[in-house]
């Protein structure tokens, strides 16, 4: 996925019910589920970045990355 696709995506979660989520997965991971959940900004190092918070469906462990690192995982 893209930074835009990955971004959209995750406004989208934010805004809608539980039943309307859009899920990602990993190829090292290929049977766990992902929802990005919203956009946030995170100190690293005294520097801010933007980031996509994210959550394994399963689990419940929460995740962030920057947009850009997205690249590997694809749409369910």
């Amino acid at each position: 996925m893209n930074k835009q696709e990955i971004e959209e995506m995750a406004l989208h979660n934010e805004r809608c019910a539980l039943s309307e989520l859009k899920r990602i997965k990993h190829p090292k991971n290929p049977n766990a589920r992902y929802v990005p959940n919203g956009l946030i900004k995170v100190t690293i190092n005294d520097e801010w970045y933007s980031c996509v918070s994210y959550y394994d469906d399963q689990t419940g462990v929460e995740y962030a990355r920057r947009p850009e690192e997205f690249h590997n995982f694809t749409p369910v």
